[in-house]
């Protein structure tokens, strides 16, 4: 039987992409975390056109088990993309955002939670360290969020990626929102809303291969502020947002026009205890 989506008090999402090395221990630790919630959860997976065998592994999860539902997508979308889609199918009045990758401990979501229930309605988790980074990773990831921070009045946590817990209110104002380069991460903070953080250590990932290449950031940190890159960034802003010099100040993140539809691209179905329950917007 499928959990009552109106006593749903957390829903768990985590984007997977040809994660089958790693599900075991995934799935192993987020068993141990569902049993230690104070309330009703559910686990929302979204496949993110997986070509591995973890895509077997998680439809027979579902039909055996009611906490868990599966999205797939009909091809790889990436990882702003999955993430709305879990969002869009999320039941609970808080809701989670972690990498399958177990770089993301399931364990600091309870920490996550602590922080909600004293009032906060976006708690983000800072990394104090990451292991298994390359000095060039590391050093890439902090002039990304330099410039970006130079680009945008809105402040940006720097060592912070998109695991995090929001609240529902945040949830359905981040839904009104029709950016189709989505930046999941720079969307919530500018929305606002009453934030904190907790900390925790980045591990190395658990197994598998990282799905976040040089190529992918680039690709994420030209998403991240659609309008600056396309409308708003000349040569003489792009000199300023480097640090060299002075310049003035850039539109807000968020403000990018979208086309007609304004919604993210995919085929997308819900699976609710093996059963297909409800088509997702396209």
């Amino acid at each position: 039987m499928a959990i009552d989506s109106r006593t749903v008090s957390y829903s768990i999402i985590v984007p997977v992409f040809n994660e089958e090395a790693v599900l075991p221990i995934l799935l192993r630790r987020l068993d141990l975390l569902l049993t230690r919630l104070n309330g009703p959860a559910e686990v929302i997976i979204v496949d993110d056109g997986s070509s591995d065998s973890g895509t077997i592994v998680l439809e027979a999860l579902v039909k055996r088990d009611p906490r868990y539902r599966l999205i797939g997508l009909s091809r790889n979308f990436g990882h702003q993309v999955a993430i709305t889609a879990g969002m869009d199918a999320a039941q609970g009045q808080a809701i989670v955002v972690m990498d399958a990758d177990l770089q993301d401990p399931p364990e600091v979501v309870e920490q996550l939670i602590a922080k909600w229930e004293e009032g906060y309605e976006v708690v983000y988790a800072r990394r104090l360290s990451r292991a298994g980074e390359s000095r060039f990773k590391r050093s890439t990831a902090h002039l990304f969020y330099r410039i970006l921070g130079r680009m945008t009045s809105v402040r940006i946590p720097a060592d912070v990626g998109d695991f995090r817990l929001i609240d529902r209110k945040v949830l359905d104002a981040l839904r009104q929102m029709p950016e189709r380069d989505r930046f999941v991460r720079g969307m919530i903070a500018w929305l606002g809303f009453r934030q904190t953080e907790v900390t925790f250590h980045r591990l190395e990932r658990a197994a598998g291969e990282t799905k976040y290449p040089l190529l992918k950031m680039t690709r994420l940190a030209l998403a991240a502020a659609p309008r600056l890159f396309r409308c708003a960034l000349t040569p003489g802003n792009l000199v300023w947002a480097l640090g060299v010099v002075p310049g003035p100040p850039l539109p807000r993140l968020g403000a990018c026009a979208v086309d007609e539809q304004g919604q993210p691209p995919g085929c997308r179905l819900v699976l609710d205890h093996g059963r297909h329950i409800a088509p997702m917007r396209t």
